[in-house]
């Protein structure tokens, strides 16, 4: 019996439109253990993690694989919109420098905040992480 017509038949039993031969409790402890069950197949036990982020690496793996070869109009569209949203958050950054230098340290603020806090400022690093995360791990290792 699936999670869900264990949770149905509990559900009619508590209002009253399951059977009144006594089946109560056995309806009530077969909704449980469709409960325990479904909670028990969410754990995971470490060789099982392990084995999921083997599997999950592959894929991962593949995609990025398939994505950095990709030359589809998509992926070019894709990628020039991604350095024109890098070019731009350096471009504004530099300009909230310049402007704290020259005195006027509000405007530089806002700008600087407009830049690094959400929705734009997540945008942002997600755009880095995806198209230079690697190339930024990969010096990092050469480095150690």
């Amino acid at each position: 019996m699936g999670i869900l017509s264990g949770l149905w038949a509990g559900a009619k039993m508590v209002l009253g439109l399951g059977s009144s031969t006594g089946k109560g409790v056995d309806n009530v402890m077969t909704v449980a253990k469709g409960v325990g069950n479904f909670i028990d197949e969410q754990k995971f036990t470490k060789q099982e993690q392990s084995e999921y982020n083997v599997k999950l690496i592959g894929h991962m793996d593949s995609f990025m694989a398939n994505s950095v070869s990709e030359n589809t109009e998509r992926s070019k569209a894709r990628r020039e919109i991604a350095l024109l949203v890098m070019r731009w958050a350096l471009a504004m950054l530099t300009l909230s420098g310049v402007l704290h230098l020259c005195g006027w340290t509000e405007d530089a603020k806002f700008i600087r905040d407009l830049v690094i806090d959400d929705p734009i400022g997540y945008f942002v690093l997600g755009i880095g992480a995806f198209f230079f995360g690697a190339h930024i791990v990969r010096a990092m290792k050469k480095d150690e």
